[in-house]
């Protein structure tokens, strides 16, 4: 016991403060590398590999992003034409529920609507408004319309 107290002794009175801080700093690199390269390997070869390279051609993938990002610039453009049609399209079903129109009489009228929008058309704005003009048949007037009913109208 007392040999091992002594041993002790000696060691703390070995072991500088500097090298302590140093060991200490070595082991939490050492530690926090092996937690980067374990659980972020991906993201580190994204970020590196994406840096790298620079071509002087434009690649068909590059292409492909600048049209995706027009793409979505574009629809972006489109949201206040799609809520202008909605309104539009909430006075046609009021319209529709209040005099009991029959399904021919709602697509000519949504018809009549729609056609003051034709950027709309082709876009991924034209499902969703066709999704909403099936849902607020239904609500509303208690028609049921199909795609097939709907693509006439565009």
């Amino acid at each position: 016991m007392i040999f091992t107290l002594q041993n002790d002794e000696a060691m703390f009175k070995t072991i500088s403060w500097s090298s302590y801080i140093v060991f200490m700093v070595a082991v939490l690199i050492a530690y926090y590398l092996y937690v980067l390269i374990r659980y972020y390997r991906k993201d580190i070869v994204r970020l590196f590999s994406s840096r790298k390279s620079i071509p002087s051609k434009k690649t068909p993938r590059e292409n492909d992003g600048k049209e995706s990002d027009e793409k979505v610039m574009t629809d972006a453009a489109h949201f206040p034409v799609v809520y202008e049609l909605l309104e539009d399209l909430k006075e046609v079903f009021q319209k529709a529920a209040s005099s009991k129109w029959i399904k021919e009489e709602l697509l000519m009228a949504l018809e009549v609507k729609i056609r003051a929008y034709p950027q709309l058309k082709g876009t991924a704005f034209q499902v969703a408004v066709n999704n909403h003009i099936a849902q607020q048949a239904t609500v509303h007037c208690g028609i049921t319309l199909t795609d097939d009913d709907l693509k006439p109208i565009w």
